[in-house]
């Protein structure tokens, strides 16, 4: 095997390689991706699970309020009305706050994911062009060295006089 041969096939294993980096890149965060939107799924179904439960808790102490102003003989006209309609009305903002949270928190999740699989094509597409690079690096390496006209194919005899034999 020539030392050209030897160039053009290492520059080859070294392109492959190149490659085989940027399919493993790609795969590991397309993976990584995939998990990432599970996590967003489970983060919006725990916002809905914990806004339901808020819902519930609120609806059951306005109905305690209720039961305590008739138990007491007391109408639900004027202020206990506006007392049972304030608890509504803070329990649905804390209903509301749970559900933005938890929207905001499985956006950002699938935005981090969105980027994972960027990063991922990113990498598959450098090691195509880094692999070609390298390819053509070896390729214009070679054509440099086997048009070079001063290379010598025979060792050069050490001449001990310093005449170079004339």
């Amino acid at each position: 095997m020539t030392g050209t041969e030897a160039m053009l096939i290492m520059a080859g294993l070294s392109a492959a390689s190149s490659i085989a980096g940027g399919i493993a890149s790609n795969s590991a965060a397309k993976r990584e991706a995939s998990m990432m939107a599970q996590q967003s799924a489970i983060a919006m179904s725990e916002a809905r699970r914990t806004a339901g439960q808020r819902a519930e808790d609120v609806q059951s102490f306005m109905s305690t309020q209720a039961r305590g102003y008739s138990n007491s003989g007391v109408t639900l006209d004027g202020t206990p009305l506006l007392v049972l309609e304030e608890t509504r009305r803070r329990g649905q903002a804390e209903v509301d706050a749970i559900m933005r949270s938890g929207r905001a928190q499985s956006s950002l999740i699938r935005q981090r994911a969105a980027q994972t699989r960027t990063s991922g094509r990113n990498a598959l597409l450098g090691s195509f062009l880094k692999a070609g690079a390298t390819m053509a690096g070896g390729i214009y390496k070679n054509q440099a060295v086997s048009l070079n006209p001063y290379r010598t194919t025979s060792p050069i005899a050490f001449d001990p006089s310093g005449y170079g034999g004339y």
